[in-house]
């Protein structure tokens, strides 16, 4: 646990925290509020209820697991390295990496070539973490971006915990 506070900022743990959960909750949102229509059709109301409830538990859990390897992955990093640099590449690679997933979700869907695609998203990566390390205030900006969304996610984290309580209830 000592390893965890000399190595992160409370500041730089909510911003790794935000670029984790806000990405992942916006894309559940959406494809949730495009499915619930149809589930209307053959569902009762609780049945809506519960599977909205399990929706938001796997967003809660998938935000902790991506953020329990983020932490990890920067207690490897040299730890001058972590509040200067890491914190904001960390984040700029959470938010591209959630972009990532979600274009390859809608190429699965669609059975195209993806080679292409996984390179293109390899030299985005490298381009914009040499542009992060070579202008800091990129950083300054993710930092401010972070800010901005902390309300936002913790409303969320709200109602994954809502939903977890649902998923609880609905299992006792």
């Amino acid at each position: 646990m000592a390893i965890f506070r000399q190595r992160f900022t409370s500041q730089g743990l909510t911003q790794i925290f935000v670029y984790c959960a806000f990405p992942i909750h916006v894309w559940v949102l959406i494809n949730m509020f495009r499915d619930v229509p149809s589930w209307l059709l053959y569902m009762r109301s609780w049945e809506i209820v519960g599977m909205v409830a399990y929706t938001l538990t796997f967003a809660l859990v998938e935000t902790l697991l991506v953020l329990l390897v983020a932490v990890l992955i920067g207690t490897v990093v040299p730890k001058r390295w972590v509040v200067d640099r890491y914190v904001p590449l960390i984040s700029l690679w959470l938010l591209e990496l959630s972009i990532m997933a979600i274009v390859f979700q809608n190429y699965i869907i669609r059975h195209l070539p993806k080679r292409d695609i996984v390179i293109a998203f390899a030299l985005i990566l490298a381009f914009s973490s040499l542009i992060l390390l070579r202008f800091p205030g990129v950083g300054a900006i993710l930092r401010w971006v972070a800010d901005r969304l902390v309300i936002l996610s913790s409303i969320y984290i709200f109602f994954d915990v809502l939903g977890l309580l649902v998923v609880i209830v609905r299992n006792v």
